[in-house]
């Protein structure tokens, strides 16, 4: 591998992963992208020594982690920053991916895959034909060994739903007035939500958003003003691309 080539592991329906692409493209960055399938982890384990997407490797370097991604790109090119370099929006900052990675991304991923017809509802969004729809068929006996090891099972389902809107009542106010969810620029957390919301696409769970206007106008906006943030149906689905 060439010591600037960028390689991205990810897998096109999680966030992280989403958030991830993105970041490389808000840089103006050139990369090879890799879909790494839920179920064959093993190969990324073998290629970038890691099992969970996404996973950047940079002149052979590895970077695991989101956060460790977003710092890594930070420092590579300080140019269009994804964290605030004001100590004071930095720490909010993230605060907010921190959040976003932990309390309302297992929440999101809990009310998709343990709801059946939120599961069925955000296949069927995907389509039923093709490679994104294979791997989607494959992810949800493994995401949910994935909640039941943080203590998320289905008989909490209820709970976790009045949870998640309690997220969006917070993301809501959070953006009343603010074009982004911190200070006047696009940061990874905006991007990490938006790709939360994402994943939900489909899902009953997200029509509740449709009374919380605030999230709708920034998601609108985001949505129109990074051509990164285009509705494409969350990612590329396989192989490797540019």
């Amino acid at each position: 591998m060439e010591r600037d080539q960028l390689e991205l592991h990810a897998f096109g329906v999680c966030p992280h992963s989403m958030t991830a692409r993105w970041s490389l493209m808000h840089k103006g960055l050139d990369f090879r992208s890799f879909e790494v399938p839920l179920v064959g982890r093993w190969r990324l384990r073998r290629a970038a020594g890691h099992n969970w997407p996404p996973v950047l490797v940079d002149g052979g370097r590895p970077i695991h982690h989101l956060a460790e991604i977003v710092r890594h790109l930070d420092e590579r090119v300080p140019e269009r920053e994804l964290v605030p370099k004001n100590a004071r929006l930095r720490h909010e900052a993230w605060l907010k991916i921190h959040w976003a990675e932990r309390a309302l991304h297992y929440l999101v991923v809990a009310v998709k895959y343990l709801d059946p017809a939120n599961l069925e509802a955000a296949l069927a969004s995907h389509g039923r034909r093709g490679p994104q729809a294979i791997l989607l068929r494959a992810v949800p006996a493994a995401q949910r060994i994935r909640l039941v090891q943080h203590g998320y099972r289905r008989d909490g389902l209820a709970a976790y739903q009045r949870r998640l809107e309690e997220c969006f009542d917070f993301l809501d106010h959070e953006l009343q007035g603010s074009p982004y969810l911190v200070g006047d620029r696009i940061s990874a957390a905006d991007m990490l939500v938006l790709g939360n919301l994402r994943t939900l696409e489909g899902c009953a769970a997200l029509r509740c958003i449709d009374d919380r206007k605030s999230i709708g106008r920034w998601r609108d906006h985001v949505e129109s003003e990074f051509a990164w943030a285009a509705r494409d149906g969350c990612a590329s689905t396989g192989g490797e691309g540019a």
